[in-house]
């Protein structure tokens, strides 16, 4: 507990007050310390001496924003998940029945990674915080030398020795036991940063833990949404890949020609181009599932006008290159022919083919309506 008094009537902000009445009503964490009384000036001395008053937000600097990141031990976590329909959570993870954390051996190992992640090196590599770092196994550790007890605890005496040094909400408990427990450091990273980025210091958390506590893992929303983000881009790309080759092998099948199946795949390149163009640049606007599954079916739909285009221009074209029958072919003579023809209004075709013509022109309108 600490009494802080503040000297003059204004006082500089930017720490925490800790109020108890009489006794301790909560449980702390063992590293807090009971201290004595302190006194936090509220006034600065300048070159002159004399004390000069500060402006409320006069020495403060803002908050760098952190994440936590969470190294578990004592958990088995399972990463298969069905293909269709979901699972219960609380059967994704289970309490790992090899993991000992009475075993001095493993107090030791989880210490090991407490003073590796303190590390200069480390604390650059992983982009850890400094300040924003917790470690049960390290209060544990001083509370037992501070009482001149040895360190690591036998493993006859763990428990008790930690309910005595006081347990911590980075642990799991049963039967007054514990059994699991985490590490837990802020990552100067916030919540919405650029999933690829977020992705490379995931990797360097995963090479970390790998060579530091092998058969530990790692947990952070960083994580999750970084995973998302890129999972749900793969996929879309994966898609709109898939559908453009389909279009390709239909328009093929159908029109004979690679000319308009790949015009149907430039056209819905263009509109898609557009698309994702209006939404990142012009509307600035992030990527996320509703964009993604928005930009699916948008697809769908400049396809399947590219295609009934396209298909429709090839059945104006095949009927356009059709000729008019010949009367030699229905066996008059060259001459009756001629004589028939000049007979015949110019311009003016057969009465037959005029009919095939306006069959067609109406199976044309039909096919782009």
């Amino acid at each position: 507990r600490a009494d802080i008094r503040r000297v003059g009537g204004r006082a500089q902000c930017g720490y925490l007050d800790q109020c108890f009445c009489s006794r301790f009503r909560c449980t702390m964490d063992i590293d807090w310390e009971l201290v004595e009384s302190i006194e936090v000036p509220s006034a600065s001395i300048s070159g002159s001496g004399s004390a000069q008053p500060l402006r409320r937000l006069q020495g403060l600097s803002p908050a760098e924003p952190i994440t936590w990141v969470f190294v578990v031990f004592g958990i088995q976590v399972s990463t298969v998940a069905p293909t269709i329909g979901t699972t219960d959570p609380s059967e994704q993870w289970d309490f790992d029945p090899f993991f000992d954390v009475a075993n001095p051996w493993t107090q030791r190992r989880v210490m090991d990674v407490c003073e590796a992640l303190r590390e200069e090196s480390t604390l650059e590599r992983l982009r850890l915080k400094e300040s924003a770092f917790h470690c049960w196994m390290a209060s544990f550790e001083k509370c037992r030398l501070d009482r001149g007890l040895r360190f690591p605890s036998l493993a006859w005496e763990f428990h008790e020795a930690a309910s005595d040094c006081g347990t911590s909400s980075w642990m799991w408990l049963q039967s007054g036991k514990v059994i699991a427990l985490s590490v837990s450091a802020g990552v100067r990273l916030v919540k919405d940063a650029p999933y690829d980025q977020v992705l490379k210091l995931k990797q360097e958390w995963d090479g970390f833990l790998s060579t530091t506590a092998p058969g530990t893992f790692h947990a952070s929303i960083l994580w999750v949404d970084a995973e998302t983000t890129h999972e749900l881009l793969w996929s879309t790309a994966s898609t709109l890949a898939i559908l453009l080759v389909v279009a390709l092998l239909v328009m093929l099948v159908f029109t004979r020609s690679m000319t308009l199946s790949v015009l149907v795949c430039i056209c819905t390149l263009t509109v898609l181009s557009s698309l994702l163009f209006f939404v990142t640049v012009a509307m600035r606007w992030d990527l996320g599932l509703l964009e993604g599954v928005a930009t699916i079916y948008f697809a769908g739909y400049a396809v399947t006008i590219s295609l009934h285009v396209a298909h429709a221009y090839s059945e104006a074209a095949s009927f356009l290159d059709a000729t008019p029958p010949s009367p030699t072919s229905a066996g008059a003579s060259p001459a009756e022919g001629a004589e028939g023809a000049a007979e015949r209004p110019s311009g003016r075709p057969l009465v037959g083919f005029k009919s095939a013509r306006v069959a067609r022109f109406r199976r044309t309108t039909c096919a782009l309506q």
